[in-house]
């Protein structure tokens, strides 16, 4: 009953033929409604983050680009608001304060905006038709939506004494939408009909479906000499009192982009930095990369590429530090310090700023130690290795050892005093 009384208003209003309005109905999924309650129709905003990326505060807004009312051609040169009203521009707006658990490395925050079918001023019966974009406001870190929808609104004259949701003797009857261009901007081949229903349908989806995602991947560039700056501190400390200080360790690093917002594979720039007098400074040396380093005004640096199959070796003595400053959030590292003969390691993994957590190889020499697969944070990101040198005395005993040989020895010391007493005395 709803379809045929908004088509019968259709014809008697707009001049349209009944079967070209059918055919428009079932070309599109519609949000419907009736004259008491008319069709609402919302947009959708998916913001797509890093996991460990703090939501930020952003403003997305939409814009609405007459096509075409009763079948003819809107022309911008002569026509005029007053027969394709402008829809005012819907907006999403994210607080800072959304957030969600992550699937796959990505956090996913849907909002749905206004009812921009509400509040229109129609000026006849008809079906009107337009285009919906996304406005790109140039936001840093932000990569906007290219999609296009086309958006047909179907508006009828209101039935006598069925006015509650009318305005001016009108209502919108229903709303659809199909897709154009998805959001990289690519042509859609195949027409893909959406139902901009607000909240979906409550079952297997919960928002309107005429969906603009974006991504929003934090960028960094910060100055490696600036503690501040630093993203991600892989540090090296050695101990023992027969521990060489100008030993170098390896270390293999493997890292990847973030799952979502970064195209090809980044290379990204590790410096070595030392304690100087006045803070952290730069000593980037063939030593530390296996080769010579890139050299740029930042200092030089061993460069770590995403796209490599093989991880990148970088070689730390006591007292240096790799640092990185060019990470975006959601960078996916693990360093792996390789075995080394004589001495046993640990390492305290702090990840987003959180508590560190402990990793060593439970007192054995010779043995390789990772971080695991670590996310980088938008807070401070570290993993502080140390490596012990097992002491060992000019006779080749371990002086690590020695408080237990001396309770061996004491014990065996008891027994045998205590065989020989009872010796002499039976000899007695």
């Amino acid at each position: 009953m709803k379809k045929t009384r908004m088509l019968t208003a259709l014809v008697l209003a707009g001049g349209l033929c009944l079967g070209g309005v059918g055919t428009a109905m079932a070309d599109v999924d519609p949000s419907e409604g009736d004259a008491e309650t008319p069709a609402q129709a919302k947009i959708t905003k998916i913001l797509n983050l890093p996991e460990d990326t703090e939501t930020p505060v952003l403003t997305f807004t939409f814009k609405f680009t007459p096509v075409s009312v009763d079948d003819e051609a809107w022309d911008k040169s002569t026509a005029s608001t007053s027969n394709m009203p402008q829809i005012v521009d819907p907006t999403a707006v994210y607080d800072g304060t959304e957030s969600d658990d992550p699937a796959g490395g990505v956090i996913s925050l849907p909002k749905e905006t206004g009812d921009f079918a509400a509040g229109v001023g129609w000026p006849h019966a008809g079906v009107y038709v337009y285009d919906v974009t996304e406005f790109d406001a140039k936001v840093d870190d932000v990569a906007y939506s290219q999609a296009v929808y086309q958006v047909t609104f179907w508006v009828e004259n209101c039935p006598v004494g069925d006015e509650a949701g009318c305005v001016n003797g009108l209502y919108v009857a229903g709303v659809g939408a199909f897709r154009t261009y998805d959001d990289e901007g690519e042509e859609v081949k195949t027409e893909e009909k959406v139902d901009p229903t607000p909240g979906g349908d409550g079952v297997t989806t919960h928002y309107s479906q005429l969906i603009f995602n974006n991504d929003y991947v934090e960028t960094h560039d910060g100055d490696p000499e600036v503690t501040s700056d630093h993203q991600l501190t892989v540090s090296k400390t050695v101990e023992g009192d027969y521990a060489d200080l100008s030993k170098y360790f390896a270390f293999d690093f493997t890292m990847a982009k973030p799952a979502v917002g970064v195209d090809g594979a980044p290379i990204y720039k590790a410096y070595v930095i030392e304690q100087g007098a006045s803070g952290p400074e730069v000593v980037t040396t063939a030593a530390n990369c296996g080769k010579a380093p890139t050299v740029i005004t930042k200092g030089a640096y061993c460069p770590v590429d995403t796209g490599s199959v093989d991880p990148t070796t970088i070689y730390l003595k006591h007292g240096q530090a790799v640092v990185f400053v060019d990470l975006q959030t959601g960078v996916t590292y693990e360093a792996e310090e390789a075995a080394e003969v004589a001495y046993y390691a640990s390492v305290v993994v702090v990840v987003n700023g959180g508590t560190g957590t402990t990793i060593d190889t439970d007192g054995e020499t010779d043995t390789a130690l990772s971080t695991g697969p670590r996310i980088v944070g938008a807070a401070a990101n570290s993993a502080a290795f140390t490596n012990t040198r097992d002491t060992t005395s000019p006779t080749g005993v371990l002086l690590n050892n020695l408080p237990f040989i001396g309770l061996i020895v004491l014990g065996l010391a008891a027994v045998i005093l205590v065989t020989v007493s009872r010796r002499s005395h039976n000899h007695a």
